[in-house]
């Protein structure tokens, strides 16, 4: 069924995007105005050099994406009034001073097509024709509304850094190149979206990352051939190497000092303009279960949350099926009182107990989506709120039993300790399926749904690197301590996982 989908897929019609015809011309005045449709906030200022005496000049320049004023004060007036450029009695002249200091900007470029002037435009530059067609300077004059550095809101820490990632890319950049003063540190950028025009950026440290990883990684996203970079997805799914899994294959955070961390153990940072996060890969489960602090605290302490991190992950997986297996086939492992109080309580339940169980994770998953959607004062108390009114008012109702009520509370608090959010949307999608198998057989059905997802999750990889790799002792020495906390001074060498060039983090 697999491989007649992906038939049917590659049958479809052919990607051709449209191509704007004044784009392959020469770069004109008239050529960029009409490519832009005659866009309102697309302006264009028509001086002549020397003030009236000499030859005309074009600007062209996008309102809201560049800085006016410095347009005026630094591109208009000199032509106006600069001796150096209202001299100029040829083209060519004129255009050689234009790039050799007459006019102050911090990055100036020749362009000889209209496409590449049209780049420049919608990235916030001004583009000086000279005399109608031929070659054209743009100079940078960014003006972006953009949100000032907040403390991230999914990945709060008591002891660490309050400065995280946001929309603008350089800006992104500018807080890695503030941990990281090293040359080393690298940044490869590209361009996706023939509509969008999104760029990329990958950070990575020269000498420490392995090389055959970022050459991976970027013919990945080159193979990217899509209309728009928008979302998180746009790029994430393209780049995953396994397409048909719940489990995330890159880790995204919001915190600069995470992505800086990252990099120095030989991870592949990925940043992607208008998105305030930054992807970290290959990423493993030992890495998906670890969180932002534990670095910041006692080592005895961190280990010892990392170990319940993990039992927390047992139970929100299996506690809702455990407890149907041993309610519908294996009561006799309960003890007699409690298995008279269960039963007890069903008494005046109509439902059975699958019914209960599957009814009160469906709501429970309501409150959570509910408590996103809405603004952030509302959704706390409605999810609040709205789980205390509706376990109290289904117990009094008859409609589900007390136990069921504390089962689904526990399951559900184990599940907001993931520390990675599409992690724990997972693990919450895989509850069900525990569910169902364990109304099927009991425990030996919850256990065949158990071998079911360690197989899955040990047939998955990132970026070559095993899902499951924390956990392969023959390969690595060193697996169960870096799954928990160890000390910092005795960790010595890098993780092998990523093949770094350069093993040695310390003396």
């Amino acid at each position: 069924m697999l491989s007649r989908l992906k038939q049917a897929l590659r049958a479809k019609t052919p990607y051709h995007p449209r191509r704007v015809p004044h784009l392959t011309e020469p770069p004109t005045p008239e050529g960029l105005t009409a490519a832009f449709g005659g866009s309102a906030d697309l302006q264009r200022r028509e001086v002549r050099v020397g003030g009236g005496r000499g030859f005309p000049v074009t600007v062209l320049f996008l309102d809201g994406l560049t800085n006016g004023r410095w347009i005026s004060e630094e591109i208009l007036r000199p032509l106006s009034v600069h001796p150096r450029l209202r001299h100029c009695r040829r083209r060519a002249e004129l255009l050689a001073q234009l790039q050799n200091g007459g006019v102050h900007s911090a990055v100036c470029r020749v362009r000889t097509t209209a496409d590449e002037v049209a780049g420049d435009l919608v990235a916030g530059a001004c583009a000086v024709f000279v005399e109608g067609s031929g070659p054209v300077v743009t100079f940078e004059a960014k003006a972006f509304p953009t949100r000032g550095v907040s403390e991230p809101t999914g990945e709060n820490v008591l002891k660490g850094a309050k400065d995280g990632l946001v929309e603008s890319l350089r800006v992104n950049t500018a807080l890695v190149r503030r941990r990281i003063k090293t040359p080393d540190l690298r940044c490869r950028e590209t361009v996706v979206g023939r509509q969008t025009r999104t760029t990329l950026s990958l950070l990575y440290l020269e000498g420490l990352t392995n090389p055959s990883l970022v050459r991976e990684l970027a013919r990945r996203i080159d193979a990217i051939d899509v209309d728009g970079v928008l979302t998180a997805c746009d790029v994430e799914e393209y780049i995953a190497d396994n397409r048909y899994t719940l489990f995330p294959q890159v880790l995204s955070t919001e915190r600069a000092d995470r992505l800086c961390s990252g990099l120095l153990a030989g991870q592949v940072g990925l940043l992607v303009d208008g998105l305030p996060f930054a992807y970290l890969l290959p990423v493993t489960f030992a890495q998906l279960m670890k969180a932002p602090e534990d670095y910041a605290h006692n080592y005895l302490a961190a280990s010892l949350i990392t170990v319940f991190r993990h039992i927390a992950f047992a139970l929100t997986l299996t506690l809702p099926g455990f407890y149907l297996a041993v309610v519908t086939f294996h009561v006799e492992l309960l003890p007699p009182q409690l298995a008279a109080a269960i039963i007890d309580t069903k008494r005046a339940v109509p439902f059975s107990s699958l019914i209960e169980v599957v009814t009160m994770l469906v709501i429970f998953e309501l409150l959570i989506e509910a408590g996103l959607r809405l603004p952030k004062a509302v959704g706390q108390t409605v999810s609040i709120v709205g789980g205390l009114v509706i376990g109290e008012a289904a117990v009094a109702a008859g409609i589900a039993s007390p136990d069921v009520i504390i089962v689904i509370a526990l399951t559900g608090i184990c599940g907001f300790v993931m520390p990675s959010y599409d992690f724990s949307l997972a693990v919450r999608c895989f509850r069900f399926l525990f569910v169902l198998g364990a109304r099927a057989a009991g425990l030996p059905g919850l256990s065949a749904v158990g071998l079911f997802l360690i197989h899955h999750m040990a047939g998955l990889s990132s970026f070559g690197v095993p899902y499951l790799t924390s956990f392969a002792l023959g390969c690595h020495r060193d697996a169960i301590v870096r799954a928990l906390r160890p000390p910092l001074w005795l960790v010595k060498e890098r993780s092998g996982a990523l093949n770094p060039r350069n093993r040695r983090s310390q003396r």
